[in-house]
């Protein structure tokens, strides 16, 4: 519509303007307190002056305004106030301690210099795996508290206490992510997290900020097993995959054997099973692959 024209001393403002919401206070940008303006007035009625009458209240009144100031929302950044952005973006390894999820981290409120602090913080884990944990690396300040809550696809860490930027920035400093898990990574299935935090004012919402972690397998050594196996005399015994008592926390598959030593008989690797060419006998150490099991070519004998 047209554009407000200001109103100087002396104008008159109709009843219908004012009732239409045409007629408001504008205070100068970024300035408020108690007492802030005043202006004064006199109310005209639609009477007229006709017989000496009066139309317009004789004595001035005045209207003195209060200006409160603006809730500005509070601040949290995971990479550091000079970085770009307010995201954070992270790894973590199988069996590593918990990491933070943040470097850097800052939390303000704009306002807190009036008196407006943060009342609560929530961080949630958004895509939770067998394994995941959030937890604290410090105790929390007295005053505050936290609420944890496990779904089976999230973790979300309420925390609650009035308190100051700075001090809500060494809490949140404070969270870790970890996985206790031998493939936290699901063999490369889910190979990221996703983190994301709101502290609020207790009436105003900061942005979400977002943590966003690479989580990585590491191929963990496999175990065997020594036993006593049985044999008869003169008779070669070929030697089966279950003879070594594979294991693999990771689950991976049986690749190979290193033969390394062996006393009294001697190991042998028939190319073709057994029936075909006589076997040659190994060199040591000599790894042999689990395909050369009883009934595959290739089966080493003792």
């Amino acid at each position: 519509g047209a554009a407000a024209v200001q109103v100087k001393a002396g104008d008159f403002v109709t009843a219908a303007e004012i009732a239409a919401g045409h007629f408001y206070f504008q205070p100068d940008p970024d300035e408020f307190g108690v007492n802030y303006a005043s202006f004064t007035f006199k109310v005209k009625d639609n009477g007229g002056t006709a017989n000496s009458g009066l139309d317009t209240d004789q004595s001035a009144n005045t209207i003195t305004l209060t200006i409160e100031p603006d809730n500005l929302p509070p601040v949290v950044d995971l990479n550091g106030s000079k970085a770009a952005g307010i995201n954070f973006a992270g790894t973590y390894t199988e069996n590593d301690p918990g990491i933070a999820i943040g470097s850097k981290i800052t939390v303000s409120d704009p306002d807190e210099g009036l008196g407006d602090l943060i009342e609560s913080m929530t961080v949630t884990l958004t895509d939770r795996a067998t394994g995941d944990t959030l937890t604290f690396a410090d105790p929390l300040p007295v005053g505050f508290s936290a609420i944890f809550t496990s779904n089976a696809g999230s973790i979300k860490i309420e925390i609650s206490g009035t308190g100051t930027g700075a001090q809500y920035q060494a809490i949140l400093s404070s969270v870790r992510y970890a996985n206790s898990t031998e493939e936290p990574a699901g063999a490369g299935a889910d190979p990221t997290r996703t983190v994301t935090v709101v502290v609020n004012d207790g009436l105003v919402d900061s942005a979400v900020a977002t943590a966003t972690i690479t989580v990585l397998d590491v191929n963990d050594a496999p175990t065997g097993t020594s036993s006593t196996i049985g044999a008869t005399e003169d008779t070669a015994r070929v030697l089966s995959a279950a003879d070594f008592g594979y294991g693999d926390v990771d689950g991976d598959a049986f690749a190979s054997v290193r033969i390394d030593s062996v006393t009294g008989g001697k190991i042998y690797y028939d190319a073709d099973g057994a029936g075909g060419a006589a076997p040659v006998l190994a060199t040591l150490p000599r790894p042999e692959a689990t395909a050369d099991a009883p009934g595959c070519p290739a089966a080493p004998r003792l």
